[in-house]
């Protein structure tokens, strides 16, 4: 009986993640931006073709607009658009699966580090309520897998090393801890240091049993193989290299008037004041902010894509019991010298490394994200020994309707948030309207001849790609990094001013945004018997503020 409460009161933390994070997953947050999109076109093309919308076949980055993509996140993609065709719900969904999943396997790997059950569900619990968690759960973006891969990648390898003569743990770890790196960009630089942690605390099992060592090793090298062999070509860098501390423009204008503002010039100066002390000052500020009371529970990412805003990527009720669970984790790995306390300890130094190496680092909510599932673990720990602390009855009933009142009251101010005001105010940060607007293209697009869409915001040609359901085949044949059009699609601004004089390009069709619209009264256009252009409607974002503007030659019926 006490197995099937415990299994039930599983089943119900799942069943309030899936909630959470499937409602309204395909419209909430309100449109896709750059990143989503293109995620989706990707996998489009894959399925399609089994090469990129540049026509690389199967490759282990993808080439985009201004970037380059790991590959995990799109590949898996393509089933769900096989199934569900190219829509916003096919893109977002393997994000919210993989959410909900992951909260399962913090139960799995919670349990396996505490040996306890309920610290195990207290730390799924946290997870699924996570502001943090549900955020990147509801959005189509690689990052959402780091908290499985990761956490299954040490599960199996803890079940390898205490267990004697068992190897298949050991090449499912090498196989989870490979597929980070194709999952996101942060653990081309933890992994290495996390897996050198893992060969210093367990050498002695692994030498005694070297079979053991061998596979997990050989595993891991034959899954990074590939990435590894496309670093060298110098695709698999571009990332970091275009948003690193070291590609920072402004540092040498840092120096130089660091140099001139000195009080000893000429060789001491230069000693105090270069790259190399701009760059581990930047380092040092964003490794300490991303562990920051500011970050973690006041403001939490600036970012409106990347959280709500107003509030930390934590609930402030679980700072108390961080602070805890951390004191429990130092005093087992140092005084204790449990091995897997050590490990956790180092999951948590070396976690802000990558984050803290890029340019605003330091409060990135994506790029910080290794460091889920560790706080909802630690905070766990700290519940549990607040529990095995109190012994009165009367006290835990107290501390249990106490903690339950505040965590419903945090959980209830954050949905209320996400799901009823955030919806309104973020619209812009999500490029909201671009379905609306092949709404009507779509139907109408038989008319024109030509097509301007503004380019105003994010790079509006993958938007075309995917609502349009552009054939793949001729985007491989007609794209480059550098495409201004394709199609009968154009992202040239056209030239407004001399547009209402002489009259715009016959049979062309204009979706432009307000600020491109200052001096013109587009609320007239067409409203005269001379007038040469065509007003068609306005796309309103959930704010009411106006995105698009769009119209038309007047030939055009």
């Amino acid at each position: 009986m006490l197995r099937i409460k415990k299994n039930l009161i599983l089943v119900v933390i799942i069943l309030v993640a899936a909630i959470v994070r499937l409602w309204k997953v395909g419209i909430i947050p309100p449109g896709l931006f750059g990143d989503e999109v293109d995620t989706g076109y990707q996998a489009y093309s894959i399925l399609k073709t089994g090469r990129d919308y540049f026509g690389n076949f199967l490759p282990v980055h993808f080439q985009s607009f201004g970037d380059w993509r790991v590959p995990l996140y799109i590949y898996l993609d393509t089933i769900f658009i096989a199934f569900l065709g190219l829509t916003e719900l096919a893109v977002r969904l393997p994000a919210a699966l993989l959410g909900i999943f992951g909260v399962f396997v913090t139960y799995l790997l919670a349990k396996r580090i505490t040996r306890s059950e309920k610290i195990s569900l207290a730390s799924s619990f946290l997870l699924a309520i996570s502001p943090w968690h549900i955020q990147l759960s509801r959005i189509g973006i690689e990052a959402i897998f780091l908290p499985i891969l990761f956490p299954l990648g040490l599960l199996f390898f803890l079940k390898g090393v205490e267990e004697k003569r068992k190897l298949i743990p050991l090449v499912f770890a090498g196989f989870f801890f490979g597929l980070t790196v194709y999952a996101y960009n942060t653990p081309k630089l933890f992994l290495p240091l996390i897996v050198l942690v893992l060969l210093i605390l367990w050498r002695k099992e692994l030498l005694v049993e070297k079979k053991k060592l061998i596979v997990f090793l050989l595993t891991l090298f034959l899954v990074l193989l590939p990435l590894g062999l496309d670093l060298f070509k110098g695709s698999g860098q571009a990332r970091f290299l275009s948003i690193s501390i070291f590609s920072d423009s402004q540092v040498s204008e840092k120096v130089r008037l660091a140099r001139e503002s000195c009080d000893y010039q000429g060789i001491v100066a230069r000693l105090l004041h270069n790259k190399a002390a701009v760059w581990t000052d930047t380092f040092v500020k964003n490794y300490l902010s991303s562990v920051s009371t500011d970050f973690l529970f006041a403001k939490g990412d600036l970012n409106p894509r990347h959280a709500v805003g107003g509030r930390g990527e934590l609930y402030l009720f679980e700072l108390p019991f961080l602070i805890l669970g951390l004191g429990i984790v130092l005093l087992k790995a140092f005084k204790e010298k449990k091995k897997v306390f050590q490990l956790i300890l180092a999951w948590l130094i070396f976690s802000p490394i990558p984050a803290a190496l890029t340019q605003n680092g330091g409060t990135h909510a994506i790029r910080l994200f290794l460091f889920i599932p560790w706080f909802q673990i630690t905070a766990a720990l700290g519940i549990w020994t607040v529990w095995e602390y109190i012994r009165s009855r009367r006290a835990k009933i107290f501390l249990i309707a106490l903690l339950s009142f505040i965590i419903l009251l945090s959980v209830f101010s954050y949905t209320h948030d996400y799901f009823f005001h955030y919806p309104k105010i973020s619209g812009r940060w999500w490029n909201y309207g671009y379905r609306e607007i092949f709404d009507y293209i779509n139907i109408n697009q038989y008319k024109y001849d030509k097509i301007y869409i503004s380019s105003s915001w994010e790079p509006p040609i993958v938007y075309v790609m995917f609502y349009s359901r552009y054939p793949v085949r001729d985007a491989q044949k007609k794209l480059t990094i550098h495409s201004n059009e394709i199609g009968k699609y154009n992202f040239s601004a056209p030239k407004l001013s001399s547009l209402l004089k002489e009259g715009p390009e016959l049979k062309t069709l204009y979706v432009l945004t307000p600020g491109e619209l200052e001096f013109i009264n587009y609320h007239n256009l067409g409203t005269t018997n001379d007038s040469s252009i065509k007003f068609i409607k306005e796309i309103k974002a959930p704010d009411q503020s106006i995105a698009f503007v769009v119209f038309s030659s007047f030939d055009v019926e």
